[in-house]
Parts: C-alpha cells; structure tokens; sequence
C-alpha cells in the first residue's frame, strides 16, 4: 500500500471512530430517544461527505 492510500485510509479510520464518539455522547446525553436520529444523522453525514 503507498502512502496516499494509507493516509486516506487513516484518516476514514479517525472520522469514522470520532463519528462513533460523537453518536454515543448524544445517545448517553440524550437517553434513549436519541439513538435512532443518532444514527440518522450519522448516516447523512456519511452520505454527503
């Protein structure tokens, strides 16, 4: 693997595990109801990336 591909590689590893974070702080913010448009609004943010 070159370079640019493991850095582009990394680099969806990092945005995938801070999208993760993000989605468990709203869900443990937010209770139960927040883990469905969690995972609604994390799957619009992949799409439109």
């Amino acid at each position: 693997m070159d370079a640019a591909a493991y850095a582009q590689a990394v680099q969806d590893a990092t945005a995938y595990y801070e999208g993760a974070l993000v989605n468990y702080e709203m869900r443990r913010r937010m209770g139960r109801g927040a883990g469905s448009g969690g995972m609604v609004l994390g799957t619009l943010v992949d799409t439109t990336r």
